[in-house]
């Protein structure tokens, strides 16, 4: 990576020793800086997989549900064509690394702060821990399922990634031609409702998800609002109609995750490609963000 940085479009052209050894011999030190922290990306993601190839070896994986275990598993059931070498699951392991640890971080900052201003959330969820903790019978730590049986837990990590997303937008090239439908008519420059938008292969598409986890149309008039609460009840109807995917979503739809290389969602009636693999996909409803 410290590499192609240096290089940029020559990278391609020059071999991975070749690169590290340019690397090396340059005096730049924020090169050499940028060199030691994929050298540590690397090596950590090697110790990853390794623990979770060793693991699945051992036939004691079958119930982990970290990430790079299932991955792991399902490369490995995967047939010849789709089964892809482990030096690119390891790179897998790097980028879900490098792309998590900014967003947690930063999530849980946030938790921090915002449990600091509400005082009587705070005091709930620690009362909640407290006594989660006391049924502990021996163990040192809550593991993941009693971590996840608890809702107002539950309830204030939901809300803070809904009003604070770590990642409030993304971006997307359209890979071929598409017409998106939208959530409801909007007027064009001549007045007209348009209820579709064709997107152009090769279009750069930013997706707010800020806006859409904040439209009042969707979470109602408090949809700005932090209010841990609002899980521990049903959701308003809206929410669930907006069929929005992500930690709140109910879609009426099973969702059934395709190993493509890398694990895709689609839907259990898709229809069938030629080579048998179902057509990803999603059933959302997409909406202009408004302005």
């Amino acid at each position: 990576m410290a590499a192609r940085l240096l290089l940029l479009k020559h990278a391609d052209l020059v071999s991975p020793k070749v690169q590290r050894a340019i690397v090396d011999f340059v005096p730049w030190k924020r090169m050499h800086k940028i060199r030691d922290m994929v050298d540590i990306m690397h090596n950590t993601s090697l110790d990853i997989f390794e623990a979770a190839k060793q693991s699945a070896s051992q036939g004691d994986g079958v119930g982990r549900k970290d990430i790079i275990s299932a991955l792991y598993r399902a490369n490995s059931t995967a047939s010849d064509e789709d089964r892809i070498p482990d030096h690119e699951l390891v790179a897998q392991v790097s980028s879900i690394t490098f792309a998590a640890m900014d967003t947690t971080s930063n999530a849980m900052a946030r938790i921090l702060s915002i449990l600091g201003q509400h005082p009587e959330v705070q005091g709930k969820l620690r009362a909640e821990l407290h006594d989660a903790f006391s049924k502990l019978n021996g163990r040192d730590e809550l593991d993941y399922d009693t971590l996840s049986s608890l809702p107002y837990l539950d309830a204030v990590v939901k809300e803070t990634l809904r009003v604070y997303a770590p990642l409030p937008f993304i971006v997307r090239e359209s890979v071929r031609d598409a017409v998106l439908p939208l959530q409801k008519p909007i007027p064009s420059e001549e007045g007209k409702p348009v209820d579709s938008v064709f997107v152009p292969k090769g279009s750069k598409l930013m997706l707010s998800l800020l806006s859409c986890n904040t439209d009042p149309d969707i979470w109602g008039p408090d949809a700005r609002e932090w209010k841990p609460e609002r899980w521990m009840a049903p959701l308003p109807s809206s929410v669930l109609d907006a069929h929005i995917p992500g930690v709140y979503s109910k879609l009426d739809k099973k969702i059934i995750w395709e190993w493509n290389s890398v694990v895709q969602p689609t839907t259990e009636d898709a229809e069938i490609t030629a080579n048998g693999t179902k057509v990803l996909r999603l059933p959302l409803i997409v909406g202009r963000v408004p302005t």
